[in-house]
């Protein structure tokens, strides 16, 4: 069932997108009684995150309308009307509200989010304690606790240092404003994400 409406919510996102409704690299976050998926449309293809992972889906060839598929997944939209199509079977849409993927991370407990572009990537943090990163548009994704703190003079730029069984990073907040580079959104902090052999830098705030 869970899924179902994972794949219900798809096709409304898919809808308003290709309708003009939904504009192109931002993030927005469906919910509805059994899950809350968050969607970015950008670059041609549509990034799907549904808590757990990220799917890209690519834009393909059409003979009318609009087409995205992956593996076992396809959607076609032309107009008013939406078509998904998963390992076969068809799946139609509904009217859904729209959410800010932030607030809900905010509901959620996450005290700071920052997210980044080519690739796609986000960061979570919780209470200084717990840092989620996904990266490559959900090929890459590491939830580990924040082994130690380093706390600016002023208070206000930060170094977290996580060593998870997978690999050691840290994730460093400074107060300097960022342009996301997709969105022109502004954001007051610039995030780096360092890994032993590359790194990520976009733009996060506090939620509360």
């Amino acid at each position: 069932m869970k899924k179902i409406f994972s794949v219900f919510i798809l096709t409304l996102f898919l809808m308003l997108v290709l309708a003009g409704g939904i504009q192109a690299s931002e993030r927005y976050l469906f919910r509805n009684d059994l899950i809350d998926l968050e969607l970015l449309y950008v670059d041609g293809k549509l990034i799907i995150n549904n808590g757990d992972q990220e799917i890209a889906l690519d834009s393909a060839v059409s003979a009318s309308g609009a087409k995205y598929e992956k593996d076992d997944l396809m959607f076609w939209s032309k107009g008013n009307d939406g078509l998904l199509e998963i390992r076969g079977k068809l799946v139609s849409f509904s009217d859904e509200k729209i959410y800010d993927s932030w607030q809900i991370a905010a509901e959620n407990g996450v005290d700071f989010r920052a997210v980044g572009n080519e690739p796609g990537w986000h960061v979570e943090i919780r209470d200084d304690a717990e840092v989620k990163f996904v990266g490559d548009y959900g090929k890459t994704e590491i939830q580990a606790r924040v082994n130690d703190v380093w706390i600016g003079p002023a208070g206000d730029d930060k170094i977290y240092y996580i060593d998870s069984p997978a690999v050691k990073f840290q994730v460093i907040l400074i107060k300097k404003q960022y342009i996301d580079t997709m969105t022109g959104e502004k954001l007051p902090y610039q995030v780096r994400i360092i890994f032993p052999n590359e790194s990520y830098t976009g733009g996060g705030r506090f939620l509360s």
